[in-house]
């Protein structure tokens, strides 16, 4: 996330202390998460007239595979529950355990392979996708693939964790935070079609052809980082080793950590139970067009957000924090007209796309030293946040049916939004302009 390699593979040496400073202000690459960002201020970046796009394209497509692994099974549970033998409810829980494997490896794991060179740590990661993903498709025991959805969590927690801190180091200083929001593009553009294309394997081949699928990726892609992506070294100093406590003392990082906790449970309330929404209001045909029109605001967002974090990243995380709210009142209030219904879905494609990234550079500029560990604990909380979410959004649609998911996300995003605008102090600092490459 001790010297980096160059971008051919071969060892750096000397370099000053100001080589990391620009976009991210020298606070991405990582000893445990893959963004140990100050320890790079120490070595030298590579540095070229643009960006590794071949490099990039390879961690790009890690994350993809491991956003595809979880929201996969949310187009495949009618055949799964049948084909298991359980209820759809039950077989719903694949999505949570696979959730919960990478909230709880996050930190621990991380920390166990601080060691491990950078690249090395990926293709582990990679190779528990294969293994996961080909026990999972070959099950006939419910309670087996379970356990293998938790362990490709693990996986999962591995490869977000670290593709961003790879990308800072391997691209030129003042594109660092562009770079990292590249290689974390796979998340939202796998969360946009991983639904789709589950829906559709299954439906027409088998539900299992997914997972063989998954598994003949992540081979692939072993294959093309070994052949294409340089194995750097840890980032972190020798002796040096990641601290939780020390990073939550920085105020900076909680801020972030919150208002992150706050978006991430009021998206997946909405998300997970849109479909819900929808028929509530009589709309259910309407779900494969509102989650089209989710996923090219995505798509438009990822593309916007990697080309201004650099330069405007404060005022593209509070854009993206007022869009959310607006999204949330526009399902609140605008239920009787699907024409809002689809304004407030393109609204919060937007807000969605490049939010990963961006609360990812926040929690590195804040954690300063720390920033390691302060990745890792941004893919702790947004994988409890999906879970938080899964259950704050059940209440609210038992409590009071599909006008009260939107309501409750209101009510949530309201502090949230609050938060963002005036913890300028500390979280989400001014904007600064990103030293020349």
């Amino acid at each position: 996330m001790t010297t980096p390699m160059s971008m051919d593979g071969g060892a750096e040496s000397g370099g000053s202390s100001n080589e990391m400073t620009g976009t991210i202000a020298v606070v991405i690459g990582a000893p445990c998460s893959g963004i140990g960002q100050a320890a790079a201020m120490k070595r030298p970046v590579a540095r070229r007239a643009g960006l590794p796009w071949v490099q990039l394209l390879a961690l790009f497509t890690a994350g993809l595979i491991g956003m595809l692994i979880e929201t996969l099974p949310a187009g495949i549970l009618p055949q799964f529950s049948a084909d298991m033998g359980v209820t759809p409810s039950l077989a719903g829980q694949i999505l949570t355990v696979y959730a919960l494997g990478s909230a709880l490896a996050a930190i621990p794991i991380n920390q166990l392979l601080a060691k491990w060179k950078r690249r090395d740590v990926v293709i582990a990661a990679l190779g528990t996708f294969a293994i996961a993903n080909a026990v999972t498709a070959a099950s006939a025991n419910f309670d087996v693939t379970l356990v293998a959805r938790f362990v490709a969590g693990v996986g999962a927690a591995l490869v977000y964790a670290n593709v961003g801190g790879i990308a800072a180091r391997i691209s030129p200083a003042g594109a660092q935070a562009r770079a990292v929001t590249i290689a974390l593009g796979g998340a939202p553009v796998a969360l946009t079609i991983g639904v789709p294309i589950g829906t559709f394997v299954a439906t027409r081949l088998d539900w299992r052809w997914n997972f063989w699928g998954v598994v003949v990726m992540s081979v692939g892609l072993i294959v093309w980082m070994l052949a294409t992506v340089p194995n750097l070294d840890p980032a972190a100093a020798p002796g040096e080793k990641p601290s939780v406590r020390r990073t939550l003392a920085h105020p900076g990082v909680v801020i972030v950590l919150l208002v992150l906790a706050g978006w991430v449970i009021v998206h997946n309330e909405l998300y997970t139970y849109i479909a819900n929404y929808l028929i509530g209001f009589h709309y259910g045909q309407a779900l494969t067009g509102v989650l089209f029109t989710f996923g090219v605001g995505s798509l438009v967002a990822l593309l916007a957000v990697g080309a201004l974090i650099d330069l405007h990243h404060r005022k593209l995380v509070v854009a993206a924090m007022v869009l959310f709210t607006v999204t949330a009142i526009g399902l609140a209030v605008g239920f009787e007209s699907l024409a809002v219904v689809y304004i407030s879905s393109a609204l919060w494609g937007l807000a969605f796309g490049g939010s990963t990234s961006l609360f990812i550079t926040a929690a590195t500029r804040s954690a300063d030293k720390d920033g390691d560990t302060a990745m890792a604990l941004v893919v702790t909380v947004f994988n409890l946040g999906i879970a938080v979410g899964g259950i704050v959004g059940g209440l609210a649609l038992a409590g009071a049916g599909s006008e009260g998911l939107a309501i409750t996300g209101v009510i949530l995003m309201i502090p949230t939004v609050i938060a963002t605008l005036f913890a300028r102090k500390y979280a989400f600092v001014p904007d600064r302009k990103p030293a020349p490459a």
